[in-house]
C-alpha cells in the first residue's frame, strides 16, 4: 500500500510533469501557427523545437546532479521562473530568431527543470518498491496534459493567437508548479558530487542502451512536432488532427500505467519487444492511409506511453542506486541531442521533397534501431 506522503508525491509529479509535455506537445500545433504567422520553412521553423531538446539534453546530466543534490523543491521554484521569464518574452517576439532564444533556451530550460528527469529521480528516491507503478501513474501527467493542452491550444490559436497563448500560459504555469513546489518532501542537502560517469562510453551495455532510448525518443519527439502538419497535408481537419494528440497522450497515459505495472513483474527489455511492433503497425497505418489516424493515435499513444516507465527501469536495471540520477542524466543528454538532429532533418526533408511520408518512414527506420540496440544490450547483460 502507498502512504499518503507518496500519493500526494505522485499527484504532485502528475501534475508537474502535465504541464511540462502537455506545453511541449503542443507545439506541433503552435509549429503550424508559427510557420505561417512568420512565413518560414519547416526546417528554419523546428529549429526552435530542435533547441527546446537541445538544451534539454545537455542540461540533463548537471540537473539530474542538483535534483540528487538539493530535492525537488528548488528545482521546481527555478523551473517556475524561467517558465515565466521565457512565456512571457515569447509574447513579445519581433521575429522568429527571438524565439529560437525565448522558446528554443530559456523555456526549455524551465520546462526541463519539471519535467522527466526531476520526476524520475523524485519517485525513485521517495519509494523502495513499486518503482514502475508509482512512475508509471506519475508519468501518466503527459498524456493527460496533452489532452488538455491540445485542446486549449487549439482554442487559444482558434480565437487569438499564439502569443497571447504564451502570455497566458506564462503567466498561469509558473504559478501553479510554484505552489506545488511547497507540498515536495523537503531533503537534507548531500554531499555527493557531480560526475557524468564518462566511463560508461566504455562499456558496451552503456553504448546500446544509449542507442535504444536515443532513437526511441528520436521516433517519438519527431513525430509529435510533425503529426499536426502531417496529417494537415494529408487533408485531414486541424479539428480532427488536434483529436489525435489528445487521443495519443490519452492512449499514453493508459500506456504508462500497463507498462509501469508490467515492469515491476517483468524484464523492461523484454516487454519493449511488444512495444516495437505497436509502434511499427501504427506508423506503417497512417503512412498508408491518413484517415485511419485514429486508429494510429491509439496504437501509438499504447506503444509510446512504454518509454517513460520502462526507460528508467531499463536504466535503473542496470545503474542502480545514486549511480542512478547521474547515468540518467547522461542517457536524457544523448536523446535530446539525436531528437534536436531528428527534428530538424525531417523538416529539410520535407522542405526538398516535399514529401511527409518519406519523413515518417525515417520514423520506422528510427525505432528498429531502438528496438534492435536495446536486444544487443539486453543479450550483453545476460551474458555479463
Amino acid at each position: 500500500m502507498l502512504s499518503r506522503k507518496q500519493i500526494l508525491i505522485i499527484l504532485i509529479c502528475f501534475c508537474a510533469i502535465g504541464i511540462c509535455f502537455g506545453l511541449q506537445y503542443s507545439f506541433s500545433l503552435f509549429f503550424v501557427a508559427i510557420s505561417k504567422y512568420f512565413h518560414k520553412t519547416k526546417s528554419t521553423t523546428s529549429i526552435i523545437f530542435s533547441l527546446t531538446l537541445l538544451v534539454y539534453g545537455l542540461s540533463s546530466p548537471i540537473l539530474g546532479y542538483f535534483v540528487t543534490k538539493y530535492g525537488g523543491r528548488k528545482i521546481f521554484r527555478i523551473g517556475a521562473i524561467l517558465l515565466c521569464i521565457g512565456l512571457i518574452s515569447s509574447f513579445f517576439s519581433t521575429t522568429i530568431y527571438t524565439l529560437y532564444f525565448t522558446l528554443g533556451l530559456i523555456t526549455a530550460s524551465g520546462m526541463n527543470c519539471v519535467g522527466y528527469i526531476p520526476v524520475s529521480i523524485i519517485i525513485m528516491r521517495n519509494f523502495t518498491s513499486h518503482k514502475g507503478l508509482a512512475l508509471g501513474i506519475a508519468t501518466t501527467g503527459v498524456g493527460a496534459g496533452a489532452a488538455f493542452f491540445s485542446f486549449l491550444t487549439k482554442y487559444l490559436l482558434t480565437h487569438y493567437n499564439f502569443k497571447v497563448a504564451f502570455l497566458i500560459y506564462g503567466i498561469s504555469l509558473p504559478l501553479i508548479i510554484f505552489i506545488l513546489s511547497f507540498y515536495l518532501p523537503k531533503l537534507k542537502p548531500t554531499n555527493t558530487s557531480f560526475r557524468l560517469n564518462l566511463q560508461n562510453i566504455k562499456n558496451k551495455i552503456f553504448i546500446f542502451l544509449q542507442l535504444g532510448t536515443t532513437f526511441g525518443a528520436m521516433t517519438s519527439q519527431t513525430l509529435m512536432l510533425y503529426i499536426v502538419s502531417y496529417l494537415l497535408n494529408k487533408g485531414i481537419s486541424f479539428t480532427v488532427s488536434t483529436v489525435a494528440v489528445a487521443l495519443i497522450g490519452i492512449f499514453g497515459s493508459i500506456g504508462k500505467i500497463l507498462w509501469g505495472h508490467l515492469s515491476d513483474k517483468y524484464n523492461p527489455f523484454k516487454l519493449y519487444f511488444f512495444i516495437y511492433f505497436l509502434i511499427l503497425t501504427s506508423l506503417i497505418l497512417v503512412i498508408l492511409k491518413a484517415k485511419f489516424v485514429l486508429i494510429f493515435a491509439v496504437l501509438f499513444g499504447l506503444g509510446y506511453g512504454s518509454f517513460a516507465p520502462l526507460f528508467p527501469a531499463m536504466i535503473y536495471n542496470i545503474f542502480p542506486g545514486e549511480k542512478f540520477g547521474h547515468t540518467m542524466g547522461l542517457v536524457i543528454t544523448g536523446n535530446g541531442i539525436g531528437s534536436c538532429f531528428s527534428i530538424w532533418f525531417l523538416g529539410f526533408l520535407y522542405d526538398k521533397f516535399k514529401n511527409f511520408d518519406l519523413c515518417f518512414t525515417m520514423l520506422i527506420l528510427f525505432i528498429t534501431i531502438s528496438t534492435i540496440s536495446f536486444y544487443i544490450a539486453y543479450k550483453l547483460k545476460k551474458g555479463a
